[in-house]
């Protein structure tokens, strides 16, 4: 099997399937697995998948940008998913649902918004510290995604928000240090978050390519501050984006 073979066969395919990069990377293994096993067998000397650079990947179809109308809730859906997660907390007590309600007033990344401790939080002057989040591994670190002074930031608490808050501290058999955690005290996690909204969706009967994500809470929240008149500067640092761009 020659380096060209495997550039023919890559080729066809993505002629008569276009696809993006990642759905190619998921059907190319049933080429390079045998390849990397073969090697390990010791039946070939090198693998020709890695031999050289191959000529294909500007065959790629670009991944579709979705129209911003379905980047964030409308406010018949948000009425409807609030009740569904109200459901959700009703019957098992799971503070993540009422940690998705709390967003669409902060509009946190998802990565700040479970990394949430009680210490962040100024009961008396109802406002919430954001310096933390969930990384990539999973673990909490005290930077945000800008890392940059603008990620950095005090938001102010709504009645709404406050309400929450009080919720989840009564309600919680075992209070630990973060806000959002299970009742053996263990925190949830950004799947947790994601998980959880599209279950709710999916409740609700809506289909696979209308789910909304973590991320269109954080647009709607901007969106609304947009519609309510913020100027752009605020609605910058309330995100805790670098530049207004």
């Amino acid at each position: 099997i020659k380096t060209i073979d495997l550039e023919t066969w890559a080729i066809e395919v993505l002629h008569e399937h276009p696809m993006t990069s990642k759905k190619f990377n998921t059907i190319k293994i049933v080429v390079t697995g045998p390849l990397r096993y073969s090697k390990r067998k010791g039946l070939i000397d090198s693998d020709p998948w890695q031999k050289e650079e191959m000529e294909y990947t500007h065959l790629f179809k670009k991944k579709q940008i979705k129209p911003s109308s379905k980047m964030i809730f409308y406010s018949d859906e948000i009425v409807n998913l609030f009740e569904e997660l109200e459901r959700g907390y009703a019957k098992n007590h799971n503070v993540v649902n009422l940690g998705l309600k709390l967003n669409f007033d902060l509009g946190l990344r998802v990565g700040e918004l479970c990394a949430l401790k009680w210490s962040d939080v100024d009961f008396q002057n109802h406002t919430i510290f954001i310096h933390r989040q969930e990384d990539s591994t999973g673990k909490v670190v005290d930077y945000v995604k800008s890392d940059s002074s603008a990620g950095y930031r005090e938001l102010d608490l709504t009645d709404k928000a406050m309400e929450i808050l009080h919720r989840i501290r009564r309600n919680r058999k075992v209070l630990t240090e973060f806000l959002f955690s299970d009742e053996t005290g263990k925190r949830f996690n950004k799947n947790s978050f994601e998980h959880r909204l599209a279950r709710a969706e999916k409740k609700l009967g809506w289909k696979q390519g209308e789910l909304k994500y973590t991320h269109c809470i954080r647009r709607t929240v901007a969106s609304n501050m947009n519609a309510n008149g913020f100027p752009i500067e605020e609605i910058r640092r309330w995100l805790g984006h670098t530049n207004k761009e």
